[in-house]
């Protein structure tokens, strides 16, 4: 609990939280604000997006486990099937033959990330999408291989409520203001 606390805060506060090198950073659909970790409605979605500085070989993990997998979902970019790669979810700062797979079984979803060892440069190297599902708390965990491949480095936390968006156009405003007030409790 402490450390979820901790991580919330940090990312709250605009701060990469890092691993040696690598950093985790959640942002809006659009890659750019800031996710500030307030509570997540359902059918919202995010990007999860790793830096690394170092010019070398890298690799890890976003998974989502067990009965959180009915919560939320992640997603790659443009799936190549020849190649089974996520082609647009590694940056070209990952390296020329960087590679993200989908990792599927009966207790974890997500995606390896893989750089290249001699074509990286340091910045954003890897990007997975998520999608809120359903109301619950889901967690997403980031493994960064050189530490460990058992327990994660960090977990990401979603609070996710049910969605305000009642007239179902995908935003949150005076129509849905003006749909709910129309309701009439008896």
């Amino acid at each position: 609990m402490k450390r979820t606390v901790l991580l919330l805060t940090l990312l709250t506060a605009g701060i990469n939280v890092g691993y040696a090198a690598v950093s985790v950073r959640v942002c809006g659909p659009n890659e750019v604000v800031p996710f500030d970790f307030s509570n997540v409605m359902v059918g919202q979605e995010l990007t999860l997006i790793v830096s690394c500085d170092p010019n070398d070989y890298w690799s890890g993990a976003f998974f989502v486990k067990g009965d959180d997998r009915a919560l939320g979902t992640l997603y790659g970019r443009d799936s190549d099937p020849n190649l089974r790669d996520f082609t647009d979810s590694h940056y070209p700062a990952a390296g020329e033959t960087a590679d993200v797979f989908a990792w599927r079984n009966s207790e974890v979803w997500g995606f390896d990330m893989y750089s290249s060892d001699s074509n990286t440069i340091p910045g954003d190297w890897f990007i997975i999408d998520y999608k809120a599902e359903k109301p619950g708390t889901c967690e997403v965990d980031f493994y960064d291989y050189n530490s460990s491949w058992t327990e994660p480095n960090m977990v990401l936390t979603f609070n996710q409520n049910p969605s305000c968006d009642f007239d179902g156009d995908g935003h949150n405003n005076m129509a849905d203001f003006s749909k709910l007030s129309s309701y009439r409790a008896y």
